[in-house]
């Protein structure tokens, strides 16, 4: 009975102090890196059309921080002389450090290319685009780009690709 008595009398404390408890379930924040998916999962492999290489490609991503994203890949020309080409670049997430799914960015990527026997040659794309990372850890983003070439026309480009985050 006794045993009873006390198990009842705490109850009966914390149902009448929880209220005023200074430490609840809404006061207990979650480290930033678990909020935020671009610092929980900074490593990503994508797949795309279009993009800095001609039609289509294949990337690597990681997020040096929740604003800074480093990505290279490899992907395939609109030209049949030698059909593969490189990337490399940085974007900057403009609301990288808040948290959510879906980020605007702009960036600038150096291809490598070989065109029309002429050796590799460079060409410059500066994206402004949207990035979503859902709970499950796919990815995609959608571009419009400026594409710069001095050996070629300059255009208005662009991309789609999904991708999955790794790690």
């Amino acid at each position: 009975m006794k045993a009873k008595m006390s198990k009842l009398l705490v109850g009966v404390l914390l149902l009448a102090l929880g209220p005023w408890s200074t430490l609840s379930a809404a006061d207990i924040e979650k480290p930033d890196w678990l909020k935020n998916r671009r610092k929980k999962h900074p490593f990503g492999l994508n797949v795309g059309i279009l993009g800095p290489t001609g039609w289509g490609f294949v990337s690597a991503d990681y997020f040096i921080d929740s604003k800074l994203d480093l990505e290279g890949g490899m992907g395939i020309q609109t030209n049949g002389i030698h059909p593969y080409s490189f990337f490399a670049g940085a974007k900057y997430h403009l609301a990288g450090k808040f948290i959510m799914g879906s980020t605007f960015y702009f960036g600038a990527m150096d291809a490598f290319f070989f065109k029309d026997g002429k050796g590799y040659q460079h060409n410059l794309y500066f994206p402004i685009g949207i990035h979503k990372i859902k709970r499950n850890k796919f990815s995609w983003s959608l571009e419009v780009a400026y594409q710069f070439n001095k050996n070629s026309d300059s255009n208005i480009w662009g991309a789609f690709k999904v991708g999955y985050r790794i790690f």
